[in-house]
């Protein structure tokens, strides 16, 4: 694992961490940072510090720089997606679909990784999605629970092949496929779809076995037939993008803008998740 230069700091924002003694936690960009400053934990900050590493976003930005900030006595912790142990080709990790075994086998001192895919998969909650919805649909009555949940249950089965097809690419060093399959198709237009653009590319065979062994991989986190709903969505949502889970909603529901912070809010008057709110405990302990 690489590490910033050791004599030099990796942002303002770490000098005036370690002037105030106040612990700086890094994220992986902008919006997770303004999710956490301006929604979830504005009491908080004036003991913790949230921050993106100068000119670099992502999750190896934020190991390399509380490496560096910890080299320097300063009391540096980080929040990356789950998606990070896909970087790390860490599979067997990756697709543990127990959250007991997973959070015991973080494989990075002082910063949590998420159970779920990525921060946005936190904003994907039947009554926080409900709450903005009705009132952004012209004010119609609120559904009931059950029917949103059984509706995002099924944007997620939707996206299992897309999960399947970005996790092989990226095994086998290819780009991963961002457009189309985030639209209101079916997880049978999906697969369909994924046939006919995969079965001719010249990826091979290898490829191709990768992407169809990661189907029933992801769709584990689903439980069987006797897991409750709500436990079956947080289950594909640790494996299942929530950016495309957002896109899916927001085309479902003929919304052209961004809903990210608007969930952000919803979720803030519920309960932040316990996870995340827990780790942010403890770095300020």
């Amino acid at each position: 694992m690489s590490s910033l230069k050791r004599n030099n700091l990796t942002s303002s924002q770490s000098v005036l961490g370690r002037w105030k003694a106040k612990p700086v936690i890094y994220v992986e960009g902008e919006s997770d940072r303004r999710i956490f400053e301006n929604f979830w934990f504005t009491e908080w900050l004036h003991k913790v510090s949230f921050n993106i590493v100068s000119q670099a976003h992502g999750c190896t930005a934020v190991v390399n720089a509380v490496t560096a900030d910890r080299q320097q006595g300063i009391a540096a912790f980080g929040i990356v997606d789950r998606d990070k142990l896909m970087t790390d080709h860490n599979w067997t990790l990756l697709r543990e679909t127990s959250d007991i075994a997973f959070e015991a086998a973080q494989p990075h001192s002082y910063i949590k990784i998420t159970n779920r895919w990525e921060l946005e998969s936190y904003l994907i909650e039947p009554n926080a999605v409900e709450s903005y919805l009705a009132p952004a649909q012209r004010g119609r009555a609120k559904r009931l629970t059950s029917t949103v949940l059984a509706e995002l249950i099924d944007h997620a089965n939707a996206l299992v092949p897309f999960a399947a097809l970005n996790q092989a690419l990226h095994r086998h060093g290819k780009k991963a496929y961002s457009d189309g399959y985030t639209k209101t198709h079916t997880r049978q237009q999906i697969e369909t779809q994924i046939n006919i653009e995969y079965m001719s590319t010249p990826f091979g065979a290898a490829f191709w076995a990768d992407y169809q062994a990661n189907i029933p991989l992801i769709d584990a986190f689903s439980g069987n037939a006797a897991t409750a709903p709500v436990d079956k969505l947080n289950g594909l949502l640790r494996t299942i993008s929530g950016k495309s889970m957002l896109e899916r909603i927001k085309r479902a529901a003929g919304i052209n803008h961004d809903i990210t912070y608007h969930l952000a809010k919803e979720i803030k008057q519920t309960r932040v998740p316990d996870e995340i709110e827990s780790f942010v405990q403890q770095c300020c302990a």
